[in-house]
């Protein structure tokens, strides 16, 4: 977000999705029961946090944000009122109506686009191709910036034509 700067790297468990591949898997897949932290951490003390060590920026990453909805709205609200930056790291698999309500919080958007086949985020995803490309078409639109990050798997995503496809798409 701003080079140089330190940032405050949040996350908590869940993911929308499944796939295979997951290099967070230990949060991503966990359920919010099985952390064995009893302490809550509210926005306010995550806000307070990056306000007392003089941290300028705020990134909802590592898990899913959006599988925490609430909880990333709610810190990145009162981040932004406060001042600071905010950066979220996503999936893109969310519906048009909570991402308009929660982009306006946001100074980037990082969209890991995970393959370029409808049949790929199936089987490897659990997901919809479609839904991530939706996201995508409405951030266009907004006045976030927006890093879409094609993830390249070997021997599971990494055709050439797949590939040339992602880096021509119109969205």
């Amino acid at each position: 977000m701003l080079p140089g700067s330190a940032i405050l790297s949040l996350s908590t468990v869940g993911c929308p999705l499944k796939y295979t591949f997951c290099q967070n898997w230990s949060l991503s897949q966990a359920y919010p029961e099985e952390i064995k932290d009893n302490e809550i951490i509210t926005p306010e003390n995550i806000v307070n946090l990056a306000l007392a060590r003089k941290i300028p920026s705020i990134a909802y990453t590592y898990g899913e944000p959006v599988a925490y909805y609430e909880y990333t709205r709610d810190t990145a609200k009162l981040a932004y009122e406060k001042g600071l930056h905010n950066v979220m790291v996503t999936s893109g698999f969310i519906n048009e109506k909570p991402l308009m309500e929660i982009v306006k919080y946001f100074d980037v958007i990082k969209v890991d686009l995970k393959g370029m086949s409808e049949e790929f985020y199936k089987n490897e995803v659990g997901g919809y191709l479609l839904n991530v490309l939706n996201t995508l078409k409405i951030l266009k639109k907004t006045d976030v910036l927006v890093e879409v990050v094609n993830l390249v798997v070997p021997n599971r995503n990494d055709k050439r034509t797949r590939l040339q496809q992602t880096f021509e798409m119109d969205l």
